[in-house]
């Protein structure tokens, strides 16, 4: 019977945010814009299924996608958490939801003791007025109402302010995600705080202000030995039209686009970026969790030699062809499961296991 695990995490803490929303009383700001931060926690199988022969795995086999994924259990399935954020794009930029939130002052409330006496409610009004305000907003942005009951009401974290008039607030959202409206768009770490961009429209500079001021929020982190957790990078799905790399558009059906590669073989091919600035928002975009890494640092058409390329397209060793240092053997190519290369500019990617990417 297969084993299965889930790579254990920790991502915000209770102390790491701010519950008591006093802004109103302390702060001379009355105007406030809020963002809000809807995250889902997402699990990927990256790890765990590993053939005993690497060489059964090289992708010049041509064979249907799925056949590099041994049927060998040599250790754990392991399922691998990863961070997705809701964004939408609005002038020009994608940003985090947001609105903007005007301080009241409502009447103090009590709450009767059964004694005739009156005692300090748990939350204070600004508090309740500020989640009030946060959760209809929030609610708006799903397609069906009928989740609003009790036990979604924990979805919201807390606070962070960032500056007198932005705060930012948290929602955990990993069970609600599929009732998101399709105007939003989800977005990985790779894009929002790295890239700061989603196809080629850039982040909105605040989000990556109060990003790199509160890095924390970006990190998954192994509660074992307190490490970063690998993310997954974002990278689009590439297709081969008339000799040429083309990227899969979302009128596409995205399951069989694995094609043949004259020299690094069978395989499913990414690239870092948009192979065309046309259209872009239109490109499928993956989540690739890039394991065991070979990266061929050179042009494997321009850079490359005749002999070098023959060593490669040819998979065994030829004792009268010497590579360059910086190239990686036969030997370690077969051992990969992610390549990283580059062929007339272009950054590309040969992810073998299909295992280790889904379709944001």
């Amino acid at each position: 019977m297969n084993e299965h695990r889930v790579l254990p995490y920790t991502y915000i803490e209770p102390h790491e945010l701010n519950k008591n929303f006093g802004f109103c009383m302390n702060s001379q700001s009355k105007e406030f814009t809020i963002y809000f931060v809807l995250y889902e926690i997402k699990y990927l199988f990256v790890e765990g299924v590993v053939d005993p022969n690497p060489l059964a795995n090289y992708c010049q086999e041509k064979r249907k996608p799925g056949v590099f994924i041994s049927s060998r259990l040599t250790a754990p399935n392991t399922f691998h958490p990863y961070l997705q954020f809701v964004v939408e794009k609005k002038e020009g930029r994608f940003s985090f939801p947001s609105t903007q939130y005007t301080c009241m002052q409502p009447p103090v409330q009590t709450v009767d003791n059964g004694g005739g006496g009156d005692e300090t409610p748990d939350k204070s009004p600004d508090q309740i007025y500020f989640e009030t305000a946060c959760f209809k907003q929030v609610f708006d942005m799903f397609t069906d109402i009928s989740i609003i009951h009790d036990e979604n009401l924990d979805i919201y974290q807390g606070f962070v302010e960032h500056t007198d008039s932005t705060v930012f607030a948290f929602f955990d959202i990993s069970r609600l995600s599929k009732y998101i409206k399709p105007n939003y768009t989800v977005a990985t770490v790779d894009e929002i705080f790295y890239r700061q961009k989603i196809y080629s429209v850039p982040v909105d500079p605040i989000i990556s202000s109060f990003l790199e001021k509160n890095v924390r929020f970006i990190d998954l982190i192994s509660p074992e030995d307190q490490s970063l957790l690998k993310f997954p990078f974002q990278l689009y799905l590439c297709k081969m039209e008339n000799g040429q790399y083309a990227n899969v558009v979302t009128t596409e059906s995205t399951q069989f686009q694995a094609f043949d590669h004259p020299i690094l073989g069978y395989s499913n091919y990414f690239s870092t970026d948009p192979v065309t600035n046309e259209n872009t928002d239109e490109l499928v975009r993956f989540a690739c969790f890039t394991c065991r890494v070979v990266y061929i640092k050179k042009d494997i058409v321009t850079e490359l030699s005749q002999e070098e390329r023959e060593y490669y397209t040819q998979g065994v060793d030829n004792p009268n062809i010497v590579l360059a240092p910086e190239l990686p053997t036969v030997e370690n190519i077969h051992d990969a499961s992610t390549l990283y290369f580059v062929e007339n500019g272009l950054q590309l990617w040969s992810v073998k296991n299909i295992l280790h990417f889904t379709e944001i």
